[in-house]
């Protein structure tokens, strides 16, 4: 019979480890990097293929760079932000736009 994961003790383990040996540190010689991840749209519909590429390639890249001597900060931007962000941004230029066209 199998044996019960014993995630405390893992976690406990690892925790450690990485306190001990942190791996992303601004030591202020890196150079900074920013990547950007939004949450997935909640419409109610579960997750698709979409979010896992979108999410594994900005993981891959901010590892790479990670890796390239940079210090990577990669936060993940609420739906609500964007909205936000969109309408403050991309409203007045379309605007704009369409009354050029009028």
């Amino acid at each position: 019979m199998a044996t019960a994961y014993n995630h405390k003790a893992v976690e406990k383990k690892w925790r450690g480890n990485w306190e001990a040996h942190p791996i992303n540190v601004n030591d202020g010689k890196k150079p900074k990097y920013y990547c950007l991840d939004m949450f997935p749209y909640p419409s109610g519909s579960g997750l698709h293929v979409g979010h896992w590429r979108g999410y594994v390639i900005s993981d891959v890249w901010s590892r790479y760079k990670m890796l390239h001597g940079y210090y990577v900060i990669h936060p993940m931007m609420p739906v609500g932000l964007r909205l936000v962000l969109a309408n403050k941004i991309i409203g007045p230029i379309f605007g704009t736009f369409m009354g050029l066209l009028s």
